[in-house]
């Protein structure tokens, strides 16, 4: 994005909830399949530590647990999870072909249900890790029991061709520590946040301004551009942007042409 000076809109669309989705049964809908992981697998009766169920209730896989349904359809199946007292227990894996060098955008959605007066006393804290590597930081759940949500990382698959995509539980505790997994993706061609910036050529800058807004949550943030600077970026800046969003930039400098 390059503007010569003046005020300049921008709107902005990210396309990858459009894109294919390389993980397989992401949304688990054909069960306990296409995945790894190291928590015992049960039907029901998810009780005790590093316990898992695919199940359409969370009270089905534990009987201590309120009745939440999956985020997909709020009927269809997720996968629910007793927390495991080693943070490093595979919570799901799942190896897929990748494109060298291409943007991948992760996704998945996240639900407490570690019941204490409606909230987990110690949320998950998930962890994301491709190829053995971190990707993005870690992601706490929402104490808040039976409230979905979206967990998001970007990664550049370098010179894979293979991505080993692992999900594991740094928190430890045995009490609450009780949580849902859905809707898993990675799609490919999505540029990393970071993108959402500019800069300015032609135009020695005085003072700049920029209105980031997500026009699908509604949040909004504002930059000022300091005098000389050229470039500026809404996500360093606070702006969540998650994929599929539509983002609309406001961008006013004034200045002296060069």
């Amino acid at each position: 994005m390059r503007l010569a000076c003046g005020v300049g809109p921008l709107l902005l669309a990210m396309s990858a909830a459009q894109a294919q989705n390389q993980i397989a049964n992401g949304d688990f809908s054909m069960g306990a399949t296409g995945f790894s992981t190291d928590y015992h697998l049960k039907s029901s009766g998810a009780v005790y530590a590093q316990d898992a169920c695919v199940a359409a209730n969370t009270n089905i896989c534990h009987i201590l647990a309120l009745s939440f349904g999956d985020h997909t359809t709020g009927t269809g199946l997720m996968l629910c999870l007793n927390g495991a007292a080693n943070p490093s227990a595979a919570v799901w894996e799942q190896t897929i072909p990748v494109t060298p060098f291409t943007d991948h955008a992760f996704s998945g959605w996240v639900m407490s249900w570690g019941n204490t007066n409606g909230f987990d006393p110690n949320p998950a804290l998930l962890r994301l890790e491709i190829n053995g590597a971190l990707a993005g930081p870690d992601f706490a759940a929402d104490p808040q029991n039976g409230l979905w949500t979206e967990w998001t990382a970007f990664w550049n698959s370098g010179t894979a061709s293979f991505a080993t995509i692992r999900i594991t539980d740094l928190e430890t505790h045995a009490y609450g520590n009780d949580f849902s997994i859905d809707d898993l993706s990675l799609v490919s061609g999505v540029p990393p946040q970071g993108a959402l910036g500019g800069s300015v050529n032609g135009l020695v800058p005085r003072v700049g301004k920029v209105l980031c807004k997500n026009q699908t949550t509604h949040q909004e943030v504002r930059i000022t551009v300091p005098a000389g600077a050229t470039a500026w970026d809404c996500v360093s800046a606070g702006l969540v942007v998650h994929t599929g969003d539509q983002v609309r930039i406001l961008v006013t400098f004034a200045g002296t042409a060069e």
